[in-house]
């Protein structure tokens, strides 16, 4: 019988990625990083979820001015807006006062363990921002009552189930919840429309 060894589970599974996805040769990398080096990964990989919510915001800008029919002008001040945002501000991940009011979160959870259910803390995360596109949020200076509001994520069948299973059991703001779907148009301030976007 073979013993779990977590060490080499994890030297094994770190190697294995930066073999494959960056073609380097097969070597022990992990053998290479010391303290300093670890704590420098680490820290670029903290960006990973920027990187990821900023290509969904992309994708969805893109989606969102053919829907809207925005014009070339406003498309691309979309695309400017959404590359000179800050990660981490106090506001909404996509806001627009004019020429159609605006406000989107977008969302890159994928459903733990590979399932069709959100963790309790992914759950939290998006109810807490499905509250705070209906309601506001105290750091942001537009009032989303007066705008289209959007939560974006990501298009994968374990995403839309365990997405679907959250709005089901919501206790606040389930009724104002439509799922974007081919033939519906988000035109109506009093819904919040769930769209899901496959990153490029």
């Amino acid at each position: 019988m073979t013993v779990y060894d977590r060490e080499r589970a994890l030297q094994e599974r770190l190697n294995s990625f930066f073999h494959k996805n960056f073609a380097l040769p097969d070597l022990d990398y992990y053998s290479r990083l010391d303290r300093k080096a670890l704590a420098g990964l680490k820290a670029l990989l903290g960006d990973i979820n920027n990187i990821f919510t900023m290509k969904i915001c992309l994708e969805f800008g893109t989606w969102l001015g053919e829907i809207l029919n925005l014009d070339a002008k406003t498309r691309g001040e979309l695309r400017d807006s959404i590359l000179q945002s800050q990660p981490n501000t106090n506001g909404f991940d996509l806001e627009i006062p004019e020429p159609v009011g605006v406000v989107a979160e977008v969302k890159c959870n994928v459903p733990i363990n590979g399932g069709s259910v959100y963790g309790s803390a992914q759950r939290n995360g998006i109810v807490k921002d499905i509250d705070a596109l209906m309601e506001g949020k105290s750091k942001s200076p537009i009032d989303p009552t007066n705008c289209l509001k959007f939560l974006v994520l990501l298009d994968t069948p374990e995403v839309r189930a365990a997405t679907r299973h959250l709005v089901k059991n919501l206790k606040r703001h389930k009724e104002a919840v439509v799922f974007i779907e081919p033939g519906i148009k988000p035109d109506c301030r009093h819904n919040l429309y769930v769209v899901h976007v496959s990153e490029s």
